[in-house]
């Protein structure tokens, strides 16, 4: 507070801010549907310490509050006649002994001495139980805020401050766009995300593709980026991503078409186990991908440059002869999945990347092999 208000307020807040250095400070600010369709935002800044009193000034004046209590150190608890007061709802008796508090569309519901309230017919747990306090009924000013659609935030500052003007965000005019197919066509439902040239992703920038597979997300700020579809985000699929665009001064920017591939899971032979043959055979099998017309299979002994015969097969399964394997060796599989145009729309991969493998425990022969 400074000024000829400052001064005004001298001695009260010179005694709070005389008694600690930094001070909490919280931000409320009121949604489009307060009435008169004003949007205030208040700040509170109360003590460091429990035992010293809150202080709020709202439109740069002081409003004499004096029902305002710290708890737990993080916690503003606030009379509901209170934000009556400020114009931010209305009270009234509800059943059972409950106290309402109706505002912005929002019915809160409050018992005295209970860690759980309703917002409308929604049981919430509250950071602090409600109390009576010289018979008035306290509640966690944070809940009531958030409740109500107000932005609620903390900082360090030695005094309150209170404005009814909204703070206006930093213009981020830039976007970017593209769209993500699979087998050729778009697909719906796909989680993308904007990261920097470093993959790291960028706070709030995400969103979820269209059913033609197009997505567009804006609010960027001037830098460089590229559109990423991660495995974390759509388990099915691997990670993917866009090229890497120059984003300045409210520009929208389209990224090529991001051609994604899904994931194939090996179910037989179980990864990294040792498998002894069946009729002069080992099954092999994986989970179905979607929109496949056929696969590729591709068998290799671990550590060595030799590769058997690629297996085609129309089913998500084969028969590998055991004829020319060696027994102890490692063999690394790897299958690919088609569809009716010949594009790679799959692929396997292990745990933490490691390829599908399993170690020979048969004995070796050495003439030609069969499928």
């Amino acid at each position: 507070m400074g000024g000829a208000q400052g001064k005004a307020h001298n001695g009260r807040i010179g005694t709070v801010c005389g008694a600690f250095v930094v001070s909490l400070v919280a931000v409320l600010i009121l949604g489009s549907m307060v009435l008169a369709q004003v949007r205030p935002s208040a700040s509170l800044r109360p003590s460091v310490e429990p035992s010293q009193p809150v202080i709020l000034v709202v439109d740069g004046k002081l409003v004499e509050a004096d029902s305002l209590d710290w708890k737990r150190g993080d916690q503003v608890m606030v009379w509901l006649r209170q934000l009556e007061n400020l114009g931010w709802g209305k009270t009234s008796a509800g059943e059972n002994g409950a106290i309402l508090f109706q505002g912005s569309g929002v019915t809160l519901s409050f018992v005295k001495g209970q860690g759980v309230a309703k917002v409308n017919s929604l049981a919430v747990q509250l950071p602090v139980s409600t109390y009576l306090k010289d018979g008035k009924l306290m509640v966690p000013l944070s809940f009531v805020a958030k409740s109500l659609g107000y932005e609620y935030d903390l900082t360090y500052r030695p005094v309150a401050t209170v404005s009814t003007k909204p703070t206006k965000p930093e213009p981020n005019p830039n976007t970017i766009t593209g769209k993500v197919t699979y087998s050729g066509k778009g697909i719906v439902g796909i989680n993308v995300r904007i990261v920097n040239r470093d993959y790291d992703p960028i706070k709030g920038a995400t969103t979820k593709t269209a059913a033609d597979g197009s997505f567009g997300i804006g609010g960027l700020v001037d830098g460089q980026y590229m559109a990423y579809v991660y495995v974390g985000d759509n388990p099915a699929y691997f990670n993917c991503a866009s090229d890497l665009v120059t984003l300045k001064s409210g520009t929208t920017a389209e990224v090529k078409i991001m051609a994604i591939g899904r994931v194939i899971s090996p179910v037989s032979p179980k990864p990294n186990s040792k498998v002894a043959p069946s009729d002069g055979k080992i099954k092999l099998e994986w989970a179905a991908c979607l929109l496949a017309a056929s696969y590729e299979v591709s068998i290799q002994r671990q550590g060595a440059r030799d590769r058997l015969p690629d297996i085609t097969t129309k089913t998500p399964s084969a028969k590998l002869s055991t004829i020319g394997l060696k027994s102890g060796a490692v063999y690394e599989i790897e299958v690919r999945a088609l569809d009716a145009s010949k594009r790679y729309i799959g692929w396997t991969v292990g745990a933490g990347g490691k390829p599908w493998s399993f170690t020979y425990a048969g004995s070796a022969a050495s003439t030609g092999r069969t499928r």
